[in-house]
């Protein structure tokens, strides 16, 4: 967890300030030597270790030796200590020659890591960083990730914030404090649990400027899972001007969308509804929106808004592909993307089969409507046999039911008798799922009229030799309609 630091490239600065400067350091430093041997430094005699150099120069006391990298790849520097250590407050003097990421981390055993704080040497105006922190450890290395690291002139640890010296201080600025504590949570071995208090952490986000520490801030705060934390992002980033700000915001509310087990807390739902809501918003980039809707698997119920936003690029349609593949049921609107998508050829066809898969695979009535509708209108084969051999039929076999008896359709009650007579013969058809259609069958011979014309119809044109002693009792029907239709369908049937 970073502290936050007001800090500027102190490579950059005016004439006169770059002449000054760094007179003002030495003289603070050079008193700074003595303070670092006299001092509370809970480093000194520790046993320090470095990917090269003479990794004990940055814990000796004096300011004046150093520990340093030099030109290798992946340089890094630690130090173990006898015991586990609680700390206050850390600061580093720093032999910077070239500008330089770093990451601190801490460890119980020199195995399982957790970072404490990370930063850049491009923001410092001085070599010098002090950080107000809680944490306690065995073990703290600092490496940089992209393997460059300059080096260490005095690393120092306290147990208490007002042990840091005073010139020390004043050769650096302190504006948040964050505290981080090693818990143990299970008998296999240490892990780590980020404890910031929220309304610190929040505050702190008011005064930042730089991206880089909205960053690390939103980042620590994602690991609180803490209500007041979640209402006070949504607060602030409805009031941002910043767009850095409102994107890092909405991934840290992502972030929090599951509790550290995976699951859904209580806050989950209000998170949903603001990031749904985010589509909606002209501001709001919906590239990274849509990636953390897709990566922390956030429930959207609003399928159609994301549909219309996602549209106009292949990177963001490519992410929408993988948003519709998460959603248990798909709307028309959805659909009808597919659709666009799979018959585009200027796609690959890799993300074309994709999309056709979906359709395939896609679940709910709304769909099963859409395609009924679709086959209706053009009448084609091809359409007709799709709906046929829609693979979420038995899930809907009310909807289904519905359409046999569609007065105001015969098409709607033709293609419904002809799914279900389709259907009825299959080898992994369910016997509750022919005993419902048996049912509805019944129904419709008891009632006469259109629907049950329609129904003799789709079995003159697959003959279901289970439904032939129902065709036989219609023949004994009263109705000259039902007689006739059934004796016209039996006509159709194998000869016995």
């Amino acid at each position: 967890m970073r502290s936050d630091l007001t800090f500027s490239h102190f490579g950059h600065t005016p004439m006169l300030r770059s002449v000054l400067a760094p007179v003002c350091l030495c003289l603070s430093l050079a008193g700074a030597a003595r303070s670092y041997a006299l001092s509370d430094n809970l480093l000194l005699s520790q046993r320090a270790s470095a990917s090269l150099g003479d990794a004990g120069a940055a814990i000796d006391g004096d300011s004046t030796t150093a520990w340093l990298a030099e030109s290798a790849k992946q340089a890094w520097w630690a130090v173990e200590m006898s015991e586990p250590t609680d700390i206050q407050a850390l600061s580093i003097h720093w032999r910077a020659t070239r500008l330089a990421p770093y990451t601190i981390e801490i460890s119980p055993n020199g195995t399982d890591w957790q970072v404490l704080l990370q930063g850049s040497l491009a923001e410092l105006e001085t070599p010098v960083s002090v950080h107000d922190v809680s944490a306690s450890f065995r073990h703290l290395r600092i490496s940089s990730s992209t393997g460059l690291l300059n080096g260490i002139a005095e690393i120092s640890a306290y147990s208490e914030q007002s042990q840091v010296p005073a010139n020390i201080r004043e050769a650096a600025k302190v504006t948040q404090r964050s505290s981080l504590h090693l818990l143990s949570q299970s008998s296999v071995g240490k892990r780590y649990k980020v404890s910031l208090e929220p309304h610190e952490g929040l505050r702190s986000l008011d005064d930042l400027e730089a991206p880089q520490q909205w960053k690390s801030t939103l980042k620590n705060l994602a690991t609180t899972n803490e209500p007041e934390v979640v209402h006070g992002l949504i607060s602030r980033i409805e009031k941002t001007d910043s767009g850095s700000f409102r994107q890092l915001g909405l991934r840290a509310l992502a972030d929090m969308y599951r509790d550290s087990k995976g699951s859904v807390w209580e806050e989950s739902y209000s998170i949903a509804k603001f990031l749904e809501k985010q589509y909606d918003n002209p501001r709001v980039d919906p590239v990274p929106l849509v990636s953390d809707t897709i990566r922390h698997q956030v429930s959207i119920s609003d399928v159609d808004t994301v549909v219309d936003r996602c549209r106009g690029s292949l990177e963001v349609e490519q992410l929408l592909l993988a948003f519709l593949d998460q959603q248990r049921e798909l709307s028309p609107k959805a659909v009808e993307f597919l659709a666009d998508f799979a018959q585009d050829k200027n796609l690959p066809s890799q993300l074309r089969d994709q999309a056709s898969s979906l359709m395939a695979q896609s679940s709910g009535p709304k769909t099963l409507e859409m395609a009924f509708e679709n086959a209706i209108e053009t009448k084609t084969d091809d359409d007709w046999n799709q709906v046929k051999d829609n693979p979420t039929w038995s899930e809907h076999l009310s909807w289904l039911s519905e359409q046999t008896q569609n007065e105001d359709s015969g098409s709607s009650r033709q293609l419904a008798w002809t799914v279900l007579t389709h259907q009825y013969e299959r080898a992994d058809i369910g016997a509750e799922q022919r005993a419902f259609i048996d049912s509805i069958a019944a129904k419709t011979l008891a009632k006469g009229g259109s629907s049950y014309i329609s129904l003799t119809s789709a079995l003159r044109n697959r003959p279901v030799e289970s439904f032939r002693a129902l065709l036989l009792e219609g023949t004994e029907s009263s109705s000259k309609s039902v007689k006739s239709s059934s004796w016209y369908a039996l006509e159709k049937f194998p000869k016995r």
